[in-house]
Order: structure tokens, then sequence, then C-alpha cells
């Protein structure tokens, strides 16, 4: 099963490049937060002598949630001071943490669904309710509508 999945990988992805620019989705902080906190879970997963392969999903699901609130903070700090310039390439970079966060949880998700040892209890629908949950959050301080204190703020 391994095999296929890194065959397929590699058929998709060698070839993609010539077609497809993947510049616009590369960000080099976001990719630093997505290894910082990928290196935080390893190191203490290992300290904790848990096994690493049923971590992952949670330290995955803990990269899509910084990102989604990285994004919320950018924009509502810029907001605040009526500077939303600002805010796009903040909440560019926590989209795309996100978007790693994501993709790496639905990877390990798969990669976990692969092994013999799937008999512990993953959680996995709670995890997946923690990732809407973020993603709300995010929609709804981005897109809500105003409240009293801003409404106030722009009358003034």
């Amino acid at each position: 099963m391994i095999d296929c999945l890194i065959a397929s990988a590699i058929i998709l992805v060698v070839p993609a490049p010539r077609y497809i620019d993947f510049a616009p989705f590369l960000d080099v902080t976001s990719l630093g937060i997505f290894c910082s906190v990928f290196a935080m879970g390893i190191g203490l997963t290992k300290f904790k002598e848990m096994p690493v392969l049923s971590a992952l999903p949670n330290i995955f699901v803990c990269v899509a949630l910084l990102g989604a609130a990285h994004s919320t903070i950018g924009w509502v700090s810029a907001s605040l001071i009526s500077d939303l310039p600002m805010a796009g390439p903040t909440i560019v970079m926590g989209l795309l943490t996100m978007l790693y966060g994501v993709n790496a949880y639905v990877l390990s998700f798969v990669l976990t669904l692969t092994t013999d040892d799937f008999s512990e209890n993953l959680n996995l629908t709670t995890k997946n309710w923690h990732l809407v949950e973020g993603f709300m959050f995010l929609f709804f301080m981005t897109l809500g509508p105003q409240t009293l204190f801003e409404i106030i703020q722009n009358n003034s």
C-alpha cells in the first residue's frame, strides 16, 4: 500500500512543476512555523515515550490551528488600526500555515490507516471537529458583522 502511494506521488509530483507554478503556495515563514511546531511535537512525543505515528495527527492539527490564530490576530490587529493593507501578508502567512497543517494531517491520517496497529483510539472525529472549529473561527472573525466597538469607532 505504501509503495503504491509513493509511486503515485512520484508520478504526479515529479512532472507537476513543469505545468503548475507552486511559488504562490510557498512561504518561508509558514514553512518555518510548520517545521518548528513539527519538531516540538516530535520532541514532546519522544520525551513522553509515545509512538510518533499516532501523535502525528495531533501535531498537524496544532499547526493548522496555529495558522488560524495567526490569520485571525493579523486581521483583527490590522482592522483595529485601520491599516488593511498590513493584514494581507499576515493573513496569507496564516492561511498557508493552515494549508500545510491540513495537508499534512490528511497524509498522517492515511498513514495511520495503513498501519497494522490501528486498534488504539486516535479520536479522529475530535481532531476533525477542532479543524472545523479553527476554520469557522477565522471565517467569522474576518467576514462576520461589525461589533458594537467597531461601529462606535467608525462613527467617531
